[in-house]
């Protein structure tokens, strides 16, 4: 009698177990589809120390509206975040001579869909004449203002006489040190037709950030918010190399 009841006792545990299995399961695949798919056909075209990337939307969006794509390379270097309706960018600071291949996820409110399968390999050089893709559409990491930057702002206002100042958010844009160098860049616009702008950041720099400040007005132009770019160069520090109105 003792030995039946241990035997049903075992039998109810083992279908309680599977019962709880089952139903993790089915939790966890709704959660799944409530997911995007993974993107289509990623696609990449290397170029100098750059690879410009574009994919189709997932067949899937869950049921939700996309919220962001991200482009990973591999091997890892950084990755690229566009808007949903964004289905290019260019990935910046890779090694030329290095191959690499590029797989892009798809978000929404629930959060990441699977990996797309991996581009073709490509290999940027410095022989290539490519153009970056124009970034309409990328989302660019921030961080808090570090000391550094601030120190770097504050002087720059302080010798125009435009303080008081004030960092608009208390962020800082991290930006690609290559993306815009000295002198004027052109990219590829979707579709069709080339765009160009003028660059700020030095070729020896090692790191770029952008700010929105607030000033006193300047005297000449009347301007009182500026976006400005702030780079890191080797055995000076952080050096205002650029202001702007606007952030084209």
């Amino acid at each position: 009698m003792v030995d039946n009841n241990r035997k049903r006792a075992t039998v109810i545990g083992l279908i309680s177990v599977a019962t709880i299995v089952v139903v993790a399961l089915i939790v966890a695949n709704r959660a799944q589809s409530n997911r995007p798919s993974a993107p289509q056909s990623v696609n990449a075209s290397a170029g100098n120390g750059f690879a410009n990337v574009s994919w189709s939307r997932p067949t899937s969006t869950g049921g939700r509206e996309l919220t962001r794509y991200i482009v990973t390379p591999h091997p890892a270097n950084g990755a690229c975040v566009t808007t949903a309706a964004t289905t290019t960018c260019t990935i910046w600071e890779l090694t030329n001579g290095t191959s690499y291949t590029f797989t892009v996820v798809a978000k929404n409110a629930k959060g990441a869909g699977p990996s797309s399968s991996p581009s073709s390999a490509v290999t940027p050089r410095t022989s290539i004449r490519v153009l970056p893709i124009c970034d309409v559409g990328v989302v660019r990491p921030t961080k808090a203002v570090s000391a550094q930057v601030v120190a770097a702002v504050s002087a720059y206002y302080a010798a125009r006489h435009l303080t008081p100042i004030k960092f608009v958010r208390s962020q800082e844009t991290i930006l690609n040190v290559h993306e815009w160098p000295v002198g004027f860049n052109y990219c590829r616009n979707v579709g069709a037709g080339v765009s160009g702008e003028g660059g700020f950041v030095p070729s020896n720099a090692t790191a770029a950030v952008m700010v929105l400040v607030d000033h006193k007005p300047d005297p000449v132009t009347g301007f009182s918010t500026h976006f400005v770019s702030v780079a890191l160069i080797p055995s000076v520090g952080w050096r205002v190399v650029g202001e702007f109105t606007g952030w084209l």
